[in-house]
C-alpha cells in the first residue's frame, strides 16, 4: 500500500472586513485548491459570499468549494456576544455539543486536505480566536499520523 502525499497546508480565512477580491486574492496566493465552507447557513447579507456566488466565484478561480453546514454554529448563539470571554464561553460549548459528535466531517476535511494538499476553512469572522473554524482546525491537524506536524495558518 503506498502512502498519501504529504500534506501541504491548512488555512483558515474569514471574509469580514473583505471584498470578495481581495478575498480570493488572499486565496490564490497560499495556492488553495479547495474551499470548505464551515457556517451553518452559507447566506450572507455580503455580496459575493453566500453559498452559490461563493461556489461559483471559487470555480471562476480553479478553486474547489464544498459546505460542511453540520460543522456551524446557529447564528441565534452568535448575536449576544459582546467580549472575548463572550466568544471563549461559545466556542468551548461549540467543541462540546456539537463538533465533538461530528467527526466523520473532521475525517471528511482531513481526508480531502491529502487529496488536495492546500485547503482553507472559512466563515465570516475576521480573526480565527473569534471564529469556530480555528477549532475546527485544531482538530483536523491532531489526525496527522505522520510526524511532520500539520501548520494551520490563519489568513
Amino acid at each position: 500500500m503506498q502512502c498519501p502525499e504529504p500534506v501541504e497546508g491548512l488555512f483558515t480565512i474569514g471574509y469580514e472586513g473583505l471584498s470578495s477580491e481581495v478575498y480570493f486574492q488572499k486565496l490564490l496566493a497560499h495556492q488553495v485548491k479547495l474551499l470548505c465552507d464551515v457556517r451553518k447557513n452559507a447566506i450572507s447579507r455580503k455580496k459575493g459570499f453566500s453559498k452559490s456566488s461563493l461556489r461559483e466565484s471559487a470555480s471562476n478561480h480553479g478553486i474547489d468549494y464544498i459546505h460542511l453546514r453540520d460543522l456551524g454554529i446557529d447564528s441565534e448563539q452568535r448575536k449576544s456576544l459582546k467580549t472575548p470571554q463572550d466568544y471563549d464561553e461559545l466556542l468551548n460549548q461549540y467543541e462540546k455539543r456539537i463538533l465533538h459528535y461530528q467527526q466523520a466531517d473532521i475525517n471528511h476535511i482531513f481526508e480531502l486536505l491529502n487529496q488536495y494538499h492546500c485547503i482553507a476553512l472559512t466563515c465570516f469572522e475576521s480573526h480565527h480566536t473569534l471564529c469556530h473554524r480555528g477549532r475546527v482546525a485544531k482538530l483536523v491537524v491532531t489526525l496527522n499520523p505522520n510526524e511532520q506536524p500539520i501548520e494551520v495558518n490563519h489568513l
